[in-house]
């Protein structure tokens, strides 16, 4: 498989046709490039769905990203797991099926309190225990990660916006796989994602620096331009 990025959220492009996941897959895919097209064609529609949608998605709104990501590809797409559905899902530990959609009204309840906040500490803080939340209570039977990550690029747009949103597209691909492997091989249940928040956190404080740098500069900028024209009005 290959890595792809689109605003951020890394994909996993398919080589092979075994990597597929059948059940639910529609009659029509029957190709790796087909496959992949599709998946790319979602992540589109779905990036611009959030773009309307609140800081924090509703469960609605998560399922509704989730169906247009995945509608073209599968039949069950934008469905949550269901009663009685494993509590493991894409080899990690997640919540049980009866408990998915509790689950999600919680973490969105308590992502919207956190974002109320009005340090930017505390708010990347909640976009990355929000990033945490989808991935730990893993309400799909598959493709968690990539609407998880999308949310994420949205929020991180939505709240901080310019060099941030820029930034996106320069995320060090390889840090980021390196963190999320981490995160799904280290530490106890509940702490596996701690590599994947540091790692958030870190790249999101990084483009804010650059951003305030970039403002500061150009604060600079226009107060020695507003020195230079007073200058020559003095002269003259």
């Amino acid at each position: 498989m290959s890595d792809y990025i689109t605003d951020f959220v890394i994909f996993r492009e398919v080589t092979d046709w075994k990597e597929v996941r059948k059940d639910f897959l529609r009659p029509e895919i029957r190709s790796v490039q087909e496959y992949n097209r599709e998946l790319r064609d979602g992540v589109e529609r779905a990036s611009k769905y959030l773009e309307g949608c609140q800081t924090v998605p509703s469960v609605r709104e998560l399922e509704t990203a989730h169906r247009l990501m995945f509608e073209r590809l599968y039949t069950d797409a934008g469905r949550l797991r269901l009663e009685g559905k494993q509590s493991e899902i894409e080899g990690q530990k997640a919540s049980p099926g009866e408990d998915v959609a509790k689950h999600l009204t919680e973490l969105e309840t308590n992502s919207r309190r956190d974002f109320a906040r009005r340090g930017i500490e505390e708010r990347l803080q909640a976009a990355c225990l929000h990033h945490a939340g989808i991935e730990m209570i893993r309400p799909f039977e598959s493709g968690n990660e990539e609407v998880s990550r999308l949310v994420l690029a949205d929020q991180l747009r939505k709240e901080f916006g310019g060099e941030v949103g820029r930034n996106l597209d320069e995320l060090d691909k390889r840090a980021y796989v390196s963190a999320r492997d981490q995160a799904r091989t280290l530490g106890q249940e509940g702490s596996t994602l701690v590599p994947l928040k540091v790692f958030t956190t870190d790249f999101s404080r990084q483009t804010l620096q650059v951003e305030a740098e970039r403002v500061e500069k150009k604060m600079q900028q226009a107060v020695a331009e507003l020195e230079y024209k007073s200058k020559q009005v003095t002269i003259h």
